[in-house]
């Protein structure tokens, strides 16, 4: 896909004069290397020092139907302070940048949230449990994640989700990081969203308890049940973790009268908020120098 960022390491990289010690620094900092990768310029590209250079890769703007992986060559430019490339100073690393597709079967963290939740109600309410991905088609019925069959009762079917944009929610501020004693740079920050869920409870109509209380289990399911937790490491399960708010939305319906098809049924929306979604390595929106006074406090070039 691209748009991520890499690391180049060699000799003789064009480094950009250290700004002065005090007084105005401008974020426009000076670009000393260009990047190509398959022949496409990199809009960010930056030598840390004479032998590192980071870029950020352009999107693939090949064919559609290329096979991935496909590896393509890399090409690094000194430029002249007019932002010229230098007359034999270009050198190209054949190969050396691999455009790839997302993998459809990589498990994520947005994945093992819808994981974690279809368990929670499994381990406190119901294990008879499924997540309805589709209503007429499964390709595997061994992975745990298939519809919970209508003949087993009673039951819960988890319907959804769907993703409703979270713009006020989680870290609002782009990822700002050092590159140097010197330089910072702020990344976009990634997508969050909330996870709409629609519960369906289903009882057999032959019995009036069942049915009322499978409904005051979800009830206090969700009067207990607060957080939705993975780790943020899968290895270290026991480690940092990961907190998700969950909460039922809206007014329940449960309506446990006889549906007429020998089923009592009801019904619950709920929300999973503030997952992240999409690549840890976001695009570089903004760079910058820090200026440093010995005798003052530091400031940062866009606060002057």
């Amino acid at each position: 896909m691209g748009r991520n960022q890499i690391a180049l390491a060699g000799t003789n990289f064009r480094v950009a004069p250290v700004p002065p010690p005090v007084g105005y620094t401008s974020t426009d900092e000076q670009q000393t290397v260009a990047v190509w990768v398959n022949g496409v310029r990199c809009s960010e590209a930056f030598a840390s020092s004479a032998t590192t250079a980071v870029a950020e890769v352009p999107e693939w703007r090949g064919s559609h139907s290329a096979t991935t992986p496909y590896a393509v060559d890399v090409t690094l430019s000194n430029l002249s302070d007019l932002g010229a490339v230098i007359a034999g100073e270009t050198v190209t690393k054949t190969n050396g940048y691999t455009y790839d597709r997302p993998s459809m079967v990589a498990v994520t963290p947005f994945q093992r949230v819808i994981e974690e939740t279809i368990a929670l109600f499994r381990r406190h309410v119901l294990p008879n449990t499924g997540w309805i991905r589709s209503r007429d088609y499964d390709e595997s019925t061994t992975d745990h994640l298939d519809s919970t069959q209508r003949a087993t009762l009673p039951m819960i079917q988890l319907v959804g989700p769907t993703l409703a944009e979270a713009k006020d929610w989680g870290n609002v501020t782009p990822t700002e990081e050092t590159v140097s004693s010197t330089e910072w740079r702020r990344r976009q920050r990634q997508k969050t969203v909330h996870l709409v869920w629609q519960l369906d409870g289903y009882t057999s109509d032959r019995s009036d308890n069942e049915a009322i209380n499978l409904a005051n289990a979800v009830s206090d399911f969700f009067t207990i049940v607060k957080w939705v937790r993975i780790p943020a490491d899968p290895a270290a399960p026991t480690g940092t973790q990961w907190n998700h708010e969950m909460e039922m939305t809206g007014a329940p319906a449960f309506d446990v009268a006889p549906q007429g098809d020998g089923l009592r049924h009801f019904r619950v929306e709920f929300e999973v908020r503030g997952v992240d979604m999409g690549a840890q390595d976001l695009p570089v929106t903004e760079t910058g120098w820090t200026a440093f006074d010995p005798d003052g406090p530091t400031v940062t070039a866009d606060g002057l």
